[in-house]
């Protein structure tokens, strides 16, 4: 039986009646207009083997491949069915990702009332960098097969994903549209979610914003919301095509509800226990909260080691960071410009304190940076509420910085945190000038 309406919200000219308050609202944008369209179905049928409940509302919002136009349908899950609210055919060349999402969102939270929000993107996701190109490649181009009862018929075999990547190089961002060509760039999900938690939500944050995509978990990501969630969650590695198991995530609502912190970190748990059985995987939960502190002490780092290197000529520090980067000793990911970075403040500080007499230990800066280093890594240890890999990435603590070797890509210079974090920038210029 449906619940009784409490209330009526006029929006845009339409009358929206409101249902009763729950405790979660939970938003799955997908873009499956793509070659992830065959996943889809599936994630929507473990959905519904939980369904909207007293204690949580749960809807998509899905771009579907059709033959003419651009299909929207956003559907009410529920119990073993789904209830279709909206549908939409617009023309290509009119589709715009950011009002998308503003109005997806912005329906659901007027119609669907709760105490806490999450909104999840489910697509591709290439971190914090913005595609010079884009192109589409079929899927049996991408893709290899197999059969597995844990991942689910017609799972995503891993090695594959190799595949993709090197194809794919050029093409960063999250939620691609092949069709239209759309996608969004870090800037339209920033506006975006300003609108939503402004509008929407009267000034408050949404609770948690997680990635059903790949290599989405970077400090430079989590810079970008940290003013619209308190927490995010998502892979620093790739996810196989497909991603989360959604009967495991939403489990918990079958019994009552949860805190926003207990949910990430079910999230990260019930993301571990599908993939068990994959060498590489990560997830992680992280409060968004204490993000501020992290970009401080990248900032100072930074601002450290250009002092250290250009006032004391440090040759030996150079060649510390050069090693401490290196894909040989530092955890990086299936996009090789993405690095660990717990892991790479690890090794710079193991790296200072085994060079014999080739670095200045007295010298103040270095004791300093030193001290940075440590802090750093303490913070990161805070900010990560949850973090689960695979035995191939156990050093992989779930934050990504992109750390490329060869050259800087034009987007990143724009992109928020490093607009905010200018040293950072400073010494990406400077490692590769050397």
């Amino acid at each position: 039986m449906k619940k009784l309406l409490l209330m009526i919200v006029v929006l845009a000219g339409a009358t929206v009646f409101a249902e009763e308050k729950k405790p979660w609202t939970f938003m799955v944008y997908m873009e499956a207009n793509n070659d992830l369209d065959i996943f889809a179905p599936k994630n929507i049928d473990q959905m519904k083997s939980v369904g909207s409940n007293h204690n949580i509302n749960i809807v998509t919002h899905m771009h579907t491949k059709e033959n003419k136009g651009n299909k929207r349908k956003t559907i009410f899950i529920k119990e073993k069915e789904s209830i279709l609210l909206e549908e939409k055919t617009d023309p290509i060349k009119n589709f715009d990702h950011e009002k998308d999402l503003v109005e997806f969102c912005t329906k659901t939270i007027q119609k669907y009332p709760a105490e806490y929000y999450a909104l999840i993107f489910w697509d591709h996701g290439t971190g914090t960098l913005d595609p010079s190109t884009r192109f589409y490649l079929p899927a049996s181009q991408l893709f290899s097969l197999s059969h597995s009862e844990e991942i689910g018929k017609s799972a995503l075999y891993a090695p594959s994903i190799r595949l993709i990547q090197r194809k794919l190089q050029k093409m960063k961002g999250v939620c691609f549209d092949d069709k239209t060509g759309n996608f969004l760039t870090e800037q339209k999900m920033r506006n975006a979610l300003k609108t939503i938690t402004q509008q929407a939500l009267h000034g408050k944050k949404l609770n948690l914003i997680g990635f059903d995509a790949c290599l989405m978990s970077m400090v430079e990501v989590a810079a970008a919301l940290k003013d619209h969630a308190d927490i995010m969650v998502g892979s620093q590695e790739v996810e196989l095509g497909t991603g989360w198991n959604y009967a495991r995530v939403l489990a918990p609502f079958v019994f009552g509800t949860i805190s926003p912190k207990t949910f990430g970190v079910h999230i990260v748990q019930a993301y571990a226990k599908t993939y068990a059985s994959i060498m590489d995987y990560t997830q992680s939960a992280t409060d968004l909260n204490a993000i501020s502190e992290i970009e401080s002490n990248i900032s100072k780092v930074a601002q450290h080691i250009l002092k250290i290197i250009k006032q004391h000529k440090e040759i030996a520090l150079q060649k510390i960071l050069k090693v401490s980067r290196s894909k040989h000793f530092c955890t990086h990911f299936d996009e090789p410009s993405f690095v660990d970075l717990h892991h790479l403040y690890e090794n710079i500080l193991t790296n200072i304190n085994e060079s014999s007499h080739e670095i200045e230990k007295s010298n103040t800066l270095v004791a300093n940076l030193k001290n940075l280093l440590h802090d750093g890594c303490a913070l990161i240890k805070k900010a990560i509420l949850a973090n689960k890999t695979g035995p191939k990435h156990t050093k992989a603590q779930g934050l990504s910085v992109y750390f490329p070797e060869h050259g800087i890509h034009s987007s990143y210079r724009k992109n928020r945190f490093a607009v905010d974090n200018e040293s950072w920038l400073e010494l990406l210029h400077y490692y590769h000038s050397c």
